[in-house]
């Protein structure tokens, strides 16, 4: 842009006719031109890894060809070498300042051929394709070493003899293949190897090899856009609980909120409108039958900065479910809610009956098939870091009434017998005792980098609000370089003896973890 605007100033004035000045212009002009036709050649003695030309490198290989035409046109490529203005500006008598005597009539056409170069390339296709397949992925080596008490005495008391101890070793890989080999379709893999690399009674093959993601993405006349296979599905907008998504298999951890969740296999097609986006969702996990498919439409609608999401959920064996969530950032705030009914519930519960001989527990199970039932829950996060980095702080906080809790918090606790009974005779399973509250709440404060610092002072919390118990972990980490890690950190759980956090009663411990070679290639 800026030579063309310096040829338009050339164009639109008149040059003075002084032979001296002419000179001195033309001079100029021919550095000028030597320049650019060095440009490639200096561009060419690049890394030799690089297999293919970039865009800016075809951009500077059309200009050498212009400025070389340029060059022949300005000094005639002959043998006859000279010096003189004649016979770099054509000599002549007529008004040798003019554009024509300079350029020969063609610099009208040198800015326009090279912009048309630099156009040739497509971006999107450059982004979207690749002849290589990218592989990566990250690894793991963590040792971590407890010492809990049984909170009976002195904490510190405790400590020279705990009432366990334990030591784990973890050492895992996460991989991954890309390949894009066109802008219409991209393959994706990803697998978790986890140590020890053994089976046994208590460890399958699935426990240390597991698939996590295995998909194509494709699309129909660029208008919709599918992915097929194994792949997690963006359901809900919670960050330590989502109620919203019972499609995926896995829940979000609450200690470590931002680790990938286990998706299903299904089939994903997205019709974008503008801002806006419509996705339906068929669904195949674990099915041998057509009736057993499941379908999740789903609708993103963006308005200025709130996003609203609108979904459901139906398979013919489990309860049918729609779902609204709100997202909001708002300053330094991210607020998220989501609220989901169900007609059912994918549970069982166990209820009070009458005591009799064949029933002496007085405990019942019921299957909840004509009832409908409510969970909603809403949370914010919060950044704040100043351009000094003294105070990089993290704070979330999130709430979530569970519809499919029990209202009696103390109903499985006092009748702790009949229940482990009814799991032994397999009329309940472990998955209908989670979370059996009907209120929840969990929150996180982080400061990293502490005053430039590499120690992470952070605090996390949850809590079952119904029964009262949780748990607090408070930590310090000290991460010198990238590839090491030290934590410290010191657990407490609180509440009743029997209650979901404390079922042996609560417990403080003390919890040293080392991450040795821990990144991502």
């Amino acid at each position: 842009m800026h030579a063309q605007k310096n040829f338009a100033d050339i164009s639109s004035g008149s040059l003075p006719a002084a032979p001296g000045v002419s000179l001195a212009v033309g001079l100029a002009f021919a550095i000028a031109v030597a320049l650019l036709s060095a440009a490639p050649a200096r561009a060419q003695e690049g890394p030799e890894s690089v297999d293919e030309p970039t865009r800016s490198e075809d951009a500077l290989s059309g200009a050498s060809e212009v400025a070389g035409s340029l060059e022949e046109d300005l000094f005639g490529g002959g043998d006859e070498g000279s010096g003189t203005e004649e016979d770099l500006f054509g000599g002549g008598d007529e008004g040798s300042g003019t554009e024509e005597d300079l350029f020969g009539g063609n610099g009208a056409n040198l800015v326009s051929d090279v912009v048309q170069t630099e156009q040739a390339a497509s971006p999107e296709s450059e982004l979207l394709t690749s002849e290589n397949v990218e592989i990566g992925g990250s690894f793991s080596f963590d040792v971590d070493a407890s010492w809990r008490t049984a909170n009976k005495g002195d904490w510190f008391d405790e400590l020279t003899s705990p009432a366990n101890q334990d030591l784990a070793l973890t050492l895992g890989a996460t991989l991954f293949l890309d390949a894009r080999p066109d802008d219409d379709f991209r393959f994706f893999g990803k697998l978790d190897v986890a140590y020890p690399f053994t089976e046994d009674a208590e460890r399958s093959f699935d426990d240390i090899v597991r698939i996590t993601e295995l998909f194509s993405d494709f699309n129909i006349a660029d208008t919709v856009f599918l992915r097929g296979g194994k792949h997690t599905v963006s359901w809900g907008v919670g960050y330590f609980f989502s109620p919203a998504d019972i499609i995926n298999l896995t829940d979000i951890d609450p200690e470590d909120p931002t680790a990938d969740v286990e998706g299903p296999v299904s089939l994903k097609a997205n019709l974008p409108v503008d801002a806006h986006n419509f996705y339906l969702y068929v669904l195949a996990q674990d099915i041998s039958k057509p009736y057993e498919l499941a379908v999740a439409p789903k609708a993103e609608f963006l308005i200025e900065t709130l996003e609203i999401g609108l979904g459901g959920f139906y398979q013919g064996q489990r309860a049918p479910t729609a779902m609204v969530t709100l997202s909001l950032p708002l300053w330094d705030f991210d607020f998220f809610g989501e609220a989901v009914i169900g007609y059912g519930a994918d549970k069982s519960f166990v209820r009070a009956a009458d005591v009799s001989p064949g029933n002496p527990l007085g405990l019942t199970v019921e299957e909840a098939e004509d009832k409908a039932y409510f969970s909603g829950t809403a949370g914010a996060l919060f950044r704040f870091n100043d351009e000094a980095d003294f105070f990089d702080f993290s704070v979330s906080g999130q709430y979530m009434y569970n519809g499919q809790g029990y209202e009696d918090p103390h109903f499985l606790t006092n009748n702790a017998a009949g229940v482990a009974l009814l799991l032994v005779q397999n009329a309940i399973s472990r998955d209908d005792m989670l979370w059996p509250g009907m209120h929840y709440a969990a929150g996180s404060i982080n400061w990293a980098g502490l005053l430039t610092t590499d120690l992470t002072l952070g605090l996390f919390w949850i809590g079952n609000l119904s029964d009262g118990s949780g748990r607090v972990v408070p930590s310090l980490s000290f991460k010198p370089i990238d590839e090491l890690e030290i934590g410290l950190s010191v657990p407490v759980t609180y509440g009743d003896s029997g209650a979901e956090y404390t079922p042996q009663g609560g417990k403080t411990a003390l919890s040293l973890s080392v991450s040795v070679g821990k990144g991502k290639f």
